[in-house]
Parts: structure tokens; C-alpha cells; sequence
């Protein structure tokens, strides 16, 4: 049986905030944001 131990990032409130004000700014497509974050695009549209 082989054992991972995941890793989950965890992001600040401000950083959180900055992305999807970013995604919001109409100037920006969401897949843009994410991909200059290095997030996946999932995580700016819930």
C-alpha cells in the first residue's frame, strides 16, 4: 500500500481578494488571471 501525503496551498485573504478583482475587471478573461496566478481557472469562478 503506498502512502501520499497531499499538499494543499493555502492562499491568503488578500491574494484571494486580488485574484478575483482581477477576474472581475472586465479588461481580464478569468483564464488570463488564473494563468498569471499559476491557479487553476476553477478556483476564480466559484
Amino acid at each position: 500500500m503506498k502512502t501520499t501525503i497531499e499538499k494543499h496551498l493555502r492562499y491568503t485573504k488578500s491574494f484571494k481578494i486580488a485574484a478575483v478583482e482581477l477576474s472581475n475587471y472586465s479588461a481580464f478573461q478569468t483564464k488570463d488571471v488564473a494563468l498569471a496566478l499559476e491557479i487553476h481557472p476553477f478556483m476564480l469562478s466559484r
